[in-house]
């Protein structure tokens, strides 16, 4: 949200509050006071009510009131609710009560919490400018850190109090350290420093689904490669990832400057959308490298393979990483494919049509993008000399010219095919619809006749077992 809709939502709560003892016991805090001072887009507004069930009773107060656009959703074990109001759809709210956390087993990160005032509630936070608070009475800021204004300044993310102690309680808040600095492009502060190399280990204790939360935001932040490299510097990449350690190790061929470690991190740089499956992929292209390193009777280093090898090493990182299944076919098919166009001339005259329209018919609109993106961002990694840079422009210019996949329409319906084959309405006419797609990718300018005429005596044995 922009700053003005943030002052007009702040506002609109200091009126609804004016006659309730949450008015002046209400804050803004954390990211979004952060961001407002940045000049950032405001992602959501997180509130710390300064009364023992202050989150709760702040949105049950302004339940009553009328001005929820649906009822709370109350964290009943956690004391936080989450609400939005009537004028601001769009926006979501958090509320909880300011609280003292105390963590008593190192090998949890679940603390017990309790209520505490304002000058509790900043020392339990992670960095100094994520614990700076604005009233909602009132405009003023309010840094009891004493330091979070001074770094937001100076572009450091520095820990509230001891490092070894923040990092000891939370140590996902290593990976969030990095995580910031890589989204904001700051320094992070030698002693906050010292803390996340030596914290990493504690990571081990961390559930996986988080750590592959903080790995994604990293990935999508302003700076992946940095973020990425800091994972490895401190030590976290090694436990995060014994696969992507590794690869820090492996030298490449005259295609490739630096390890494949070096490589990866310049084409995650490259790949030109946000898009998390991309990310993902580029992370894991040259996995399989790993496995495929060989060097022949002149001394020259081939990866034959590697990048079948790779989708199969990502079935099991990703799997580890808790990721759906669908999500790692998808990933698994772009590593996989990522060597498609290394066989082709630079502009690609030797490239067919049929091969184009067969790549889109198999992956899909979306994965066919993804991969071009993938691809374009390999092929400008490479060496100087290697690398073949109009050669995505030409296939991209070419799919946009052509009759592809993605808009194709069959000249014939599923009730055409039942009158034709004499059939029922199920799953066999879904083969023959099928059927008749393939066809049409090799020549995109069929007929209905042409089809009706092929489909007439059409054995349903070369539809696929999933039909018959």
């Amino acid at each position: 949200m922009r700053k003005e809709i943030y002052y007009k939502i702040k506002e609109k709560l200091k009126e609804y509050l004016k006659d309730s003892p949450y008015l002046d016991k209400t804050y803004c805090v954390g990211g979004c006071v952060r961001d407002l001072l940045l000049g950032k887009e405001i992602k959501d507004i997180d509130l710390v009510v300064e009364l023992p069930g202050g989150g709760v009773g702040l949105a049950r107060y302004l339940e009553e009131l009328g001005v929820h656009l649906y009822p709370p959703v109350v964290y009943q074990n956690f004391g936080t609710t989450q609400f939005r109001l009537l004028e601001f759809p769009e926006h979501e709210l958090e509320a909880v009560q300011t609280r003292s956390e105390k963590y008593i087993s190192r090998e949890s990160r679940n603390p017990v919490v309790g209520y505490g005032d304002l000058s509790m509630d900043w020392k339990r936070r992670d960095f100094t400018v994520n614990s700076m608070y604005q009233s909602i009475s009132e405009d003023k800021i309010l840094d009891l850190s004493g330091r979070g204004l001074e770094d937001l300044e100076n572009k450091i993310i520095r820990t509230t109090s001891d490092p070894q102690v923040i990092f000891d309680d939370d140590p996902l808040r290593v990976l969030r350290c990095i995580r910031f600095s890589a989204k904001l492009g700051w320094k992070i502060e030698p002693e906050t420093w010292k803390g996340v190399c030596d914290f990493s280990r504690r990571l081990e204790i961390i559930s996986q689904e988080r750590v592959t939360s903080e790995i994604e935001k990293i990935l999508t932040s302003n700076n992946p490669s940095y973020g990425l490299d800091l994972l490895r510097r401190s030590g976290c990449l090694k436990v995060i990832s014994g696969e992507l350690y590794e690869t820090t190790k492996i030298t490449q061929n005259k295609y490739h400057i630096g390890t494949v470690w070096e490589h990866t991190l310049e084409v995650i740089e490259k790949c030109k959308h946000k898009d998390t499956i991309v990310l993902w992929a580029a992370l894991l292209h040259d996995i399989g490298k790993l496995k495929t390193k060989t060097i022949d009777s002149s001394g020259a280093v081939h990866f034959i393979g590697h990048a079948e090898e790779g989708a199969r090493m990502c079935d099991g990182i990703l799997r580890r990483f808790k990721f759906p299944v669908a999500d790692i076919k998808l990933i698994q098919t772009l590593v996989a494919r990522h060597m498609d166009f290394k066989s082709y001339s630079p502009d690609l005259h030797d490239l067919k049509n049929k091969k184009i329209r067969k790549l889109q018919y198999q992956l899909g609109e979306t994965q066919y993008w993804r991969l071009l993106d993938l691809v374009e961002a390999d092929n400008m990694s490479h060496a100087p000399g290697y690398c073949i840079e109009g050669q995505m422009k030409t296939l991209k210019e070419r799919t946009l010219g052509m009759k592809t996949m993605f808009k194709y329409q069959l000249p014939i319906t599923g009730e055409d095919i039942m009158e034709v084959r004499k059939i029922e309405p199920g799953k066999l006419v879904k083969g023959y619809l099928d059927y008749c797609m393939k066809l049409a990718f090799v020549n995109p300018d069929i007929t209905k006749d042409e089809l009706l005429m092929r489909l007439k005596n059409l054995s349903p044995k070369y539809l696929g077992k999933e039909y018959v």
